[in-house]
């Protein structure tokens, strides 16, 4: 049993690697995979600071507490923060990739050809969604958080959490890699077909 356990994962890291060299070959999908990993540091730094930079600083002010934040918040804080933006921005490139990829084809085909499983099931995207959100709505530092989930009206919730809102970056970063698995299948076409009947 452990065998066949291993085997199937060294086949799904080996279509992993496969999708990240197909779809990183693709320059859009390089692009939206640096933006959106700079949106993800950029917006959770801005969280943390967003009374200084409403007070509208100068560029060297705003550059210098940008870079300082990263030595005020803890080492692996910085860590989990900069796994879930490399992983947003790969959710964010595969899906890119791969609904482009989709309309490539569906203009390919003929009107009496239809394509069964062209389309990405609802899991895919809702947990690469989801996972983003946690990443993005529980920044680096949790404590510091609690500006953006007092706005949302859940200030609370950091409270009662067993430890302090750090499990919403490990959930998050649990979401965002279930997705990746499961679109770079769908690239890969390792998904099961339902014939139509």
């Amino acid at each position: 049993m452990e065998t066949m356990n291993l085997r199937i994962f060294g086949k799904q890291l080996n279509t992993l690697q496969a999708t990240i060299l197909e779809v990183f070959h693709s320059p859009l999908s390089l692009g939206i995979f640096i933006f959106s990993f700079f949106f993800v540091i950029v917006f959770n730094i801005g969280i943390i600071n967003y009374r200084f930079y409403f007070s509208k600083p100068g560029w060297n002010e705003a550059i210098a507490v940008f870079i300082g934040t990263f030595s005020a918040i803890l080492p692996q804080e910085v860590l989990v923060l900069v796994v879930i933006a490399i992983l947003t921005g790969m959710v964010a490139a595969f899906l890119t990739y791969y609904f482009r990829r989709i309309q490539r084809n569906s203009r390919v085909e003929t009107a009496a050809t239809t394509s069964g499983g062209s389309s990405i099931q609802g899991g895919s995207i809702s947990a690469g969604s989801l996972g983003a959100l946690l990443g993005i709505a529980a920044p680096a530092c949790p404590a510091c958080g609690i500006g953006l989930f007092s706005l949302l009206g859940y200030s609370g919730l950091l409270a009662v959490l067993p430890f302090r809102g750090k499990e919403l970056g490990v959930i998050g970063i649990i979401l965002l890699l279930f997705s990746i698995v499961s679109i770079s299948n769908k690239i890969n076409g390792r998904t099961c077909q339902v014939k139509r009947v």
